[in-house]
């Protein structure tokens, strides 16, 4: 398989879907609420975190299982992120049937575009991906960066935009 292009793209106030309400879910959520989108989470069950997020309004919390309906309006992406690998399946085939643009947390065959690491810091952002694979080399990547990005910062030696 070809490795996939990054591609960097304005999120404020865009629509993402999220099926799903674990863990998965409230990493992708955390990572995305800091670039703008609107967030809309649909699970029938969801950790607590996100169930917090939901009532300070950060995000749209709808608390039933996933239905095909949901995709509708999606401006930016899906996440399928539910816990079941069937479920995932058939929303990433809705999603290709709508031409919308979608991530499987548990196929990384079924992915459209593979969910980054990211490291942010000094005015950069930095998507880092192992094509679906090797979630682990790509954290402590990730984790490295973003020491080395605040070790930048802490010495002032930050370049100004």
């Amino acid at each position: 398989m070809a490795e996939r292009f990054p591609l960097f793209v304005d999120l404020r106030g865009k629509k993402i879907l999220v099926a799903g309400g674990g863990r998965v879910a409230l990493r992708r959520v955390n990572t995305l609420l800091d670039f703008g989108p609107r967030i809309t989470v649909v699970a029938d069950r969801v950790c607590p975190e996100l169930e917090e997020s939901g009532r300070e309004g950060k995000l749209a919390l709808v608390r039933r299982p996933f239905r095909r309906e949901d995709v509708e309006g999606s401006e930016a992406f899906v996440l399928a992120a539910t816990g079941d690998d069937r479920v995932n399946r058939d929303i990433c085939r809705i999603c290709r049937e709508k031409g919308v643009p979608v991530n499987s947390a548990s196929d990384h065959r079924e992915c459209d575009f593979y969910f980054p690491a990211i490291a942010r810091g000094g005015g950069t952002v930095i998507g880092i991906s192992g094509n679906g694979k090797n979630h682990r080399a790509v954290a402590r990547m990730a984790a490295r960066i973003r020491e080395w990005t605040s070790q930048m910062r802490d010495e002032g030696t930050e370049d100004e935009d």
